[in-house]
């Protein structure tokens, strides 16, 4: 899966923008990336883009996104959209937008990780064979189907005592009981 990223600066950039103006932005953004298209988008597939566009231009916010100027992070006045005859450029945000090569190049990277075995997820043990003597009873298993090692390095208690976290002690006479007629000790 492939994320869109906005920059902190997204919302300050945007502020001038209509909602309809604004949303379709950002679903254009998202519409890019899920595609890998690097900001373009073609005009007959503009109402696949954002899930309010109906072709109604001014309404919908692509005019206003055709028109409308921000400043980019080199102090140059840049437009949010072009329109580039058979598509739509996107150049808002899009210096923060990873390139369909670099997608597909950790898309790969990922692959090949994944056929040697790869990482294993969070929570499971190391695919290596471990060298300590598992804890884990016979037929024991985790959430995932797999035997894992006690995760308590002392399953006896605290501090080797072999009791708990509250010590179980029982007064060995009378002292330190509560006389329940009278309430004292």
């Amino acid at each position: 899966m492939t994320w869109a990223k906005f920059s902190d600066d997204f919302p300050e950039d945007c502020s001038d923008l209509s909602d309809a103006a604004y949303r379709l932005h950002s679903e254009g953004i998202i519409y890019t990336m899920l595609k890998l298209t690097e900001g373009r988008i073609q005009k007959n597939r503009l109402r696949f883009v954002a899930t309010n566009y109906q072709g109604n231009g001014d309404a919908d916010g692509l005019t206003e996104l055709l028109q409308a100027r921000y400043i980019d992070q080199h102090g140059r006045e840049q437009r949010f959209w072009e329109d580039r005859g058979d598509h739509y450029q996107i150049i808002h945000q899009m210096e923060h937008q990873p390139s369909k090569h670099e997608v597909e190049h950790r898309r790969t990277v990922a692959r090949v990780n994944g056929a040697k075995g790869g990482r294993p997820p969070k929570g499971e043990p190391s695919r290596e064979p471990s060298q300590e003597p598992s804890s884990v009873s016979e037929g024991e298993e985790t959430h995932a189907g797999n035997p894992v090692a006690n995760p308590d390095p002392n399953p006896e208690g605290r501090a080797g005592t072999g009791q708990g976290s509250f010590p179980q002690t029982e007064p060995s006479s009378t002292e330190g009981q509560i006389d329940t007629e009278t309430g004292e000790i």
